[in-house]
């Protein structure tokens, strides 16, 4: 029971990175998309850039989620800073 625990409190951070980098995604292409706009399309500029933002920032957390996952887990076993600083090397 105790490794379980351990595994869940290793994997609660990244998972909850992938959701927000998930969630900034689908905001993006469901703004962006004219197939899924049937009923209104967005054309102000703003709410356009607004989307792609959503879309490249979501996508920046999703391709960097595996460092994210091994620093979360290196700062939890480590107190020192230098692992840190070797594992982003």
């Amino acid at each position: 029971m105790k490794k379980m625990m351990n595994l869940y409190e290793s994997c609660k951070t990244p998972i909850r990175v992938a959701y927000f980098g998930f969630i900034c995604v689908a905001i993006g292409f469901l703004i962006q998309n004219e197939s899924v706009n049937v009923f209104y399309t967005f054309r102000s500029s703003i709410i356009l850039f607004i989307a792609e933002l959503f879309l490249k920032i979501g996508e920046l957390t999703i391709m960097n989620l595996p460092l994210i996952f091994m620093l979360n887990i290196v700062c939890k076993k480590a107190n020192n800073a230098s692992p840190v600083v070797l594992a982003l090397v």
